[in-house]
């Protein structure tokens, strides 16, 4: 089934699930959109550990609170598609 509409929930899971195996432990996991760069641990259970915030630039087009905002979302987002996948998604974003 498509990743859009029914069956979005298992699609999810199996990209999540297919990312995490195609990585060997102490690999890394960049996410563009956001800045966020993820390091495969060699835990149990499984996890992702953000290691990498991208920083604030003076010259983008938004204020360094709207970056660290859209930048928390997008890690909870990832959090949760990747928990309902079997996978930890650990670490958070300071201030």
């Amino acid at each position: 089934m498509s990743a859009f509409g029914i069956g979005r929930e298992h699609s999810d899971a199996a990209w999540c699930r297919q990312i995490f195996a195609s990585i060997k432990p102490g690999g890394v996991w960049a996410v563009p959109r956001s800045g966020l760069v993820f390091r495969k641990e060699p835990d149990e259970p499984p996890t992702f550990r953000l290691f990498e915030v991208m920083p604030h630039d003076p010259g983008m087009p938004f204020g360094i609170e709207d970056l660290r905002a859209y930048q928390r979302e997008d890690l909870e987002t990832i959090r949760e598609k990747f928990s309902n996948a079997g996978i930890a998604v650990i670490g958070e974003i300071e201030s």
